[in-house]
């Protein structure tokens, strides 16, 4: 039976470990001179056995013959009298059929020659079939380039082995990956690989990403570290202007109390509703009036003061009061946008409200309702700008009435000559003492789009209402 093992034994020591002898590889070096043991002596009596060190626990992958399965012939022991031994023609036995295209665990048992008798534990060896680890080489982690440009990026992948590689992006809406780009590799050892970004890339300034590789029946999978991803905008203004930003959020909704002096959409609609008409939309003696007149009439508190629960007694709904008065006109440009292009799209945004109503205080959608400044702002919104703490919702509070005083001293509006004006532009109007008092959108060929009762519409830049002109502010530079 012995002599079948020794048989099966060698050949597969032959097949799996690429090495014409095993014991070469594992050699026990000591200080003492092991016993050489002749035939036909009694059988030496085997107490302990030395360490096999890194050998007793080795790692082989799946199908690759040349990781090589070490089975020294030759290990160290010691007699029952602690003398050093060197046994040689050592055989080992597995504790089942080997199988190197699965993934498993296998001990080997050292089997001695007959003329040794163990009376400890004879030596294993643990072997680890295990499958190919995956690695990706010169992979960028971080890269920044201009929006609208393309992005290749060639690796080097370990084990490809036919599989595909795919390049995905993370939706932090769904907090998913999905995958944008995907190729099958080659079959060869190392593979070379040129990944080609889609052009999605560039959909907002700052992007993650990353690259996948399945696992196989042979293979490991693979999961590159997050790849980020900055997209440069084509066009941005200098520093000291307004930045141009991938979105504009208010810091607040439009669920504010009307009080004594509040302006805008929200006291028109109050003010229409309780059958007062088209008048100035200032909460004033007169407003507050018909308001408290309401509020006895229902029950409610006699304040004067429009809060939400005399709102909704009115008829109007949340999101009247939350969001209608909080609009922001959506974004026209993007990180590809030149400059030219923001001009454009601030003015295209401005035409979008011709023939809106004036109303003072208020910066709400077309054809809602809206002044000057209002126009402005929302214009700046739909480009990306965001002029804080000037703001749709501040407008409408007491005492901000003519925020376009605000632009005319913000320093983040840059003053030029009148001869130099460009489209683009804002013009600022001036009373007879000097005072800010309106602010238009310069069109070019000496025409501006402004809110001026009753609506919106395009003038000249000079028109009978506003004679004089205060001086000429410039969006983008």
């Amino acid at each position: 039976m012995k002599h079948k093992i020794t048989t099966i034994l060698i050949a597969f020591t032959i097949i799996t470990t690429g090495v014409a002898a095993p014991a070469d590889v594992y050699a026990a070096e000591d200080s003492a001179t092991p016993m050489d043991i002749a035939a036909g002596e009694n059988p030496i009596t085997i107490a302990a056995f030395e360490d096999l060190g890194v050998i007793q626990n080795q790692t082989i992958h799946i199908d690759d013959y040349q990781s090589a399965i070490l089975l020294p012939s030759k290990i160290a022991a010691y007699d029952s009298d602690g003398a050093a031994v060197g046994i040689a023609d050592v055989n080992w036995q597995i504790d089942k059929p080997f199988d190197s295209s699965v993934v498993g665990s296998y001990v080997f048992t050292a089997v001695l020659p007959e003329e040794y008798v163990c009376t400890g534990t004879p030596p294993t060896i643990n072997v680890k079939v295990t499958k190919k680890n995956t690695t990706v080489y010169d992979l960028q982690k971080t890269m920044s380039r201009t929006a609208g440009s393309k992005i290749a990026d060639s690796i080097f992948v370990s084990n490809p082995n036919g599989r595909t590689i795919a390049l995905q992006c993370y939706n932090s809406t769904t907090k998913s990956w999905t995958t944008k780009w995907s190729t099958e590799m080659s079959t060869e050892r190392v593979a070379s690989v040129s990944m080609l970004y889609p052009s999605s890339w560039y959909s907002t300034s700052l992007s993650q990403w990353r690259v996948r590789i399945a696992e196989d029946q042979q293979d490991f999978g693979y999961t590159s570290p997050v790849i980020s991803v900055q997209a440069n905008r084509v066009y941005q203004n200098p520093l000291g202007y307004y930045q141009l930003l991938e979105k504009v959020t208010l810091s607040t909704n439009a669920g504010y109390d009307l009080i004594y002096g509040t302006m805008g959409l929200k006291v028109a609609m109050v003010q229409r509703k309780l059958g007062m008409g088209m008048i100035r939309e200032i909460v004033g003696p007169q407003t507050q009036d018909k308001v408290r007149s309401f509020q006895k009439s229902k029950g409610l508190p006699v304040t004067g003061v429009v809060n939400y629960t005399t709102w909704k007694k009115i008829g109007f709904s949340d999101y009247d009061w939350y969001y209608k008065a909080a609009y922001v006109s959506p974004l026209k440009v993007n990180l590809t946008s030149t400059k030219a292009q923001c001009i454009e799209a601030f003015i295209a945004n401005a035409y979008r409200y011709v023939g809106t109503e004036y109303i003072i205080g208020a910066a709400g959608a077309p054809k809602t309702g809206v002044d000057c400044s209002g126009l402005v702002m929302q214009s700046m919104y739909a480009t990306g700008l965001n002029p804080y703490p000037i703001s749709i919702i501040r407008h409408s509070m007491p005492g901000y009435e003519y925020e376009s005083r605000n632009f005319w001293a913000s320093p983040s509006l840059k003053s030029v000559a009148y001869s130099d004006r460009k489209r683009g532009d804002l013009i600022f109007y001036q009373n007879a003492y000097g005072t800010i008092i309106h602010v238009a959108i310069y069109l070019g060929n000496n025409k501006v789009i402004e809110s001026t009762p009753p609506s919106v519409r395009v003038s000249d830049v000079i028109n009978p209402s506003y004679t004089r002109i205060k001086g000429v502010k410039r969006v983008f530079n």
